[in-house]
């Protein structure tokens, strides 16, 4: 997390790499759609790549603190609704 506080882009993909699929299902089981729950995972790595610095680790370990930030990114799809643009995007007949 060192790393991407510094603005690493390789350690930030490596992180990627290592955490994406996790956050994916932690905002599936929020979200109705998969469309959403990429998006919303898609805004916690923006986040998280913003507020690498932010990161304590006498508080939380890295993936809790990850995980957090992707669920706080799925309730605020829901809230604003998106859920309901991603269902109509994926079903016109919506």
């Amino acid at each position: 997390m060192t790393a991407v506080a510094t603005g690493d882009r390789a350690a930030f993909k490596t992180l990627f790499d290592r955490t994406s699929a996790k956050l994916h299902a932690t905002t599936r089981r929020i979200v109705k759609s998969d469309a959403t729950a990429e998006d919303a995972v898609q805004e916690a790595f923006v986040r998280i790549w913003r507020r690498a610095g932010d990161y304590d680790p006498g508080i939380a370990s890295p993936i809790a603190w990850m995980t957090t930030i992707a669920r706080h990114a799925a309730i605020d799809m829901v809230r604003r609704g998106a859920e309901r643009v991603s269902a109509a995007a994926a079903d016109p007949a919506i």
